[in-house]
């Protein structure tokens, strides 16, 4: 399994991400995947997570502040998270719904 670096990948899709096609991607990539939803503003304090992570943002947006850097994300935009990354969390105004795709 090769290792992930912190990443953020922007949209280079054409029109809206489509939940299915993304869904394929992270198995593909060898994440299993679920969808997430937040509601506007919902705050996640610091914490890390024992395995690598990809966060696929699908409609909304959300900020992540990982290593002192803020990324911002919107939708179609990508976050690769390797396991050991301590972050934070915050959805935007709308809320966020998401992918998350785990590989441990």
């Amino acid at each position: 399994m090769r290792r992930i670096n912190l990443a953020k990948l922007p949209w280079d899709g054409e029109g809206e991400p489509v939940r299915s096609r993304l869904e394929e991607l992270l198995l593909e990539d060898g994440f299993d995947p679920f969808a997430w939803v937040d509601e506007p503003g919902k705050v996640y304090e610091a914490h890390a997570h024992a395995h690598d992570e990809s966060i696929w943002i699908l409609r909304g947006t959300m900020q992540f502040r990982v290593a002192g850097k803020l990324i911002d994300l919107g939708p179609g935009d990508r976050l690769m998270l390797p396991r050991g990354s301590q972050h934070e969390a915050q959805a935007g105004p709308d809320g966020c719904e998401y992918l998350v795709g785990q590989r441990r």
